[in-house]
């Protein structure tokens, strides 16, 4: 009898959906560059049937072969996976590439983009009892503050109310950037590498009035570039596709947050404009851009342990002196 999905095996299977969306990115690239996208969704498969042996109680060969899943896994449980000749058809083309440098059509990237999904969808529900489309991405996210932006903003979205959904989303791309580029800890005056500067107070005004002042015109000028400048900095820094942020920023509503905790933002008539596609193509941007920007976790991780450090010495400390290249003992 298989064991009930465990947390770690649905980070697993939204790791498999990860890979696939990895490879729908690829498969929108210049040909031939768009080849990448067979290894992405190779891996997403592969990756999959790895987790389908284990959850099954399946032992297989480490060095097992792409194709022996689906023999070993029917001699061991009599369950017979989908998608075999499709999934050799897939193999194939990734073969062809990888060792013979046989760049697939267009038309074979757009089959196999389809032979997955119809993959998963099919083979989800006869290995884990789940549908794929119930596999979340937001389990990858390691910020929890941005995980639960991501869930609440969810809940408007299955109402039906994307105006709330997309803001929930901005808030949460906010969070994640706060989140990077504020202070090492809340015991420290140290700022991450990612802050490119102390964040402007949030209801700073210059003195005078635009325009009647032409130095107040000036300086409102310059904060507005130095806010564009340092989150566009920030963003790159961390990993984030700026080009693709550039398409979110058109769909969400810029969120105001205010002093007692509340957050508005204004809804006009073009909310009602907005899809299911476009939340869901806004949320997917805010999980990848979360999962790229998590490489920099070991930074604020090392920039921790030293405030720490530097809290609690375990001596005192001593100045020393360069002096060049160290005499042999």
């Amino acid at each position: 009898m298989a064991r009930s999905l465990t947390p770690n095996d649905i980070k697993r299977l939204a790791f498999s959906r990860f890979l696939y969306q990895e490879g729908i990115k690829h498969s929108r690239l210049p040909h031939p560059l768009s080849s990448t996208a067979l290894l992405s969704f190779h891996d997403a498969v592969e990756n999959f049937l790895g987790l389908t042996a284990e959850f099954l109680g399946v032992e297989v060969d480490p060095k097992i072969s792409f194709m022996q899943y689906w023999g070993e896994v029917k001699a061991k449980t009599k369950i017979e996976l989908p998608g075999r000749a499709s999934m050799t058809k897939l193999n194939n083309a990734r073969v062809s590439l990888k060792h013979h440098g046989h760049f697939p059509t267009t038309e074979t990237i757009e089959q196999s983009r389809v032979q997955v999904v119809n993959f998963f969808n099919a083979a989800a529900p006869v290995v884990f009892n789940i549908d794929f489309d119930t596999v979340d991405m937001v389990d990858l996210v390691t910020q929890p503050e941005v995980g639960q932006l991501l869930r609440e903003a969810q809940t408007h979205a299955d109402i039906g109310d994307y105006s709330a959904a997309m803001a929930g989303l901005k808030m949460a791309f906010t969070e994640l950037l706060r989140h990077y580029g504020g202070r090492v800890s809340m015991s420290s005056a140290q700022q991450t590498p990612f802050a490119f500067g102390p964040r402007e107070p949030a209801f700073f005004k210059p003195r005078g009035h635009p325009e009647l002042n032409e130095l107040a015109a000036q300086v409102t000028y310059l904060r507005t570039v130095a806010q564009e400048l340092r989150e566009a900095i920030q963003m790159t820094s961390l990993g984030i596709d700026y080009p693709n942020y550039g398409r979110f920023a058109a769909l969400v509503p810029p969120v105001h947050g205010y002093h007692n905790g509340e957050h508005r933002w204004y809804a006009t008539k073009d909310d009602d404009r907005l899809t299911a596609e476009n939340y869901s193509s806004c949320r997917l941007f805010v999980i990848e851009s979360t999962l790229q920007a998590a490489r920099a976790d070991e930074v604020l991780d090392l920039l921790q342990t030293q405030a720490d450090a530097d809290r609690h010495p375990s001596g005192e400390y001593v100045e020393r002196t360069w002096t060049g290249p160290a005499e042999a003992s």
